[in-house]
């Protein structure tokens, strides 16, 4: 359960106005907001003469550990935040939309951007002592598998992990035996073709879908590695995949490679080492 604390405040040394958890002491006023966790004992109390009045939503769920532990305040158990917070708004709007019709997804929504907030303003800190390479590489993986639709590129990945750009690439290049920019290419390709072969798409909506905002530089790229324009290749495989759906055909395995829109990891980066994983 998080608590923020709109107004009030608790003096020093009074006894009162008072958080206490895992052996410590907090002193809490306006701004504040302490988390509170299951099966850990709490004692809190607001000053007599300047009491908190304060907010609280709660989160559960078999996630939500894993989610809260996003930001420090899992951890420290109590944050400071900004002035410019957006937190007292999501509040102000829990108590709005209060009795009203659809009130559940709204508090889901504030829920969840609260806790979005929270990571934002004050990440995990999280460093090399933490996690290994091959952590490192995991967490790579997992975010180029869920973004490598979009224009991402490896510095962006280093700003997600808090990490330096070159440390990203040679870990990475040692791990894969080949770069991010490399391990991506397929991973678009693949979904490219599966959108030529079963979708309607234009070509330019294709190459948006896959990351590529710029069509004639998709098409040159998948002419290169396919032998053909993306409008041949929909118009060959289309056939062929039209073929295949008539009685007693038999399937054609090299139209696996876009059996899906979503991708599969390379078989090259699921023979090269232990820290790969399927999508």
């Amino acid at each position: 359960m998080f608590h923020y604390i709109h107004s009030g405040k608790g003096i020093y040394n009074s006894g009162k106005g008072i958080y206490k958890c895992r052996n410590k002491t907090w002193h809490l006023k306006a701004g504040d907001m302490f988390l509170m966790i299951p099966q850990e004992r709490i004692y809190y109390e607001a000053d007599q003469n300047d009491p908190w009045e304060y907010s609280w939503i709660g989160l559960k769920g078999l996630k939500a550990e894993e989610t809260i532990g996003r930001s420090t305040i899992l951890e420290d158990l109590v944050v400071h935040l900004p002035e410019n917070s957006r937190i007292p708004g999501i509040f102000s709007r829990l108590q709005t939309g209060r009795m009203t019709d659809n009130s559940d997804l709204l508090y889901n929504s504030c829920t969840w951007d609260m806790v979005y907030q929270l990571s934002q303003k004050v990440p995990a800190n999280k460093n090399a002592k933490d996690l290994s390479a091959a952590d490192y590489v995991e967490l790579i993986l997992t975010y180029v598998e869920q973004h490598f639709e979009e224009s991402i590129s490896v510095q962006e990945i280093a700003d997600h992990l808090s990490l330096d750009r070159s440390y990203v690439h040679r870990i990475f290049k040692k791990k894969m035996d080949m770069s991010v920019k490399e391990y991506i290419l397929p991973l678009r390709l693949a979904n490219a073709c599966s959108y030529l072969i079963y979708t309607d798409l234009s070509i330019n909506d294709i190459a948006r879908s896959v990351g590529y905002d710029d069509v004639l530089y998709f098409s040159k790229l998948f002419r290169k590695k396919k032998g053909l324009s993306p409008s041949n290749y929909r118009e060959i495989r289309q056939k062929e995949y039209q073929h295949l759906q008539a009685p007693d055909s038999i399937q054609d395995p090299e139209l696996s490679e876009a059996g899906s829109s979503k991708s599969q990891r390379t078989e090259k980066s699921a023979e090269s080492s232990e820290a790969t994983k399927q999508s």
